[in-house]
């Protein structure tokens, strides 16, 4: 129970994170990841808790790494594009 309120609070504290970062793209996505990371250790751990399908826990790490690598490439162009990271407006 303990360990499912600090994964909790963890993921509150990474959404406040990522709503006070506003000038740089690359922190708001290494934030959106740790929140993405976080969620898959609370999902492997109601999976232990219920001896429920590990299949599932590798469809959500191959999401989670798609996700990370599209953000990476989309963030290479945005930065060959404009020529930095900075969040404009």
């Amino acid at each position: 129970m303990v360990f499912k309120s600090c994964l909790v609070l963890m993921v509150a504290g990474l959404l406040f994170s990522l709503l006070k970062v506003r000038k740089h793209y690359l922190s708001a996505l290494l934030t959106l990841e740790a929140m993405v990371i976080t969620a898959l250790v609370f999902s492997l751990f109601l999976a232990s808790e219920g001896g429920s399908h590990s299949w599932i826990l590798l469809l959500l790490l191959g999401v989670v790494v798609c996700g990370a690598g599209l953000g990476l490439a989309v963030l290479i162009s945005y930065i060959k594009h404009s020529g930095n990271d900075l969040i404009s407006g």
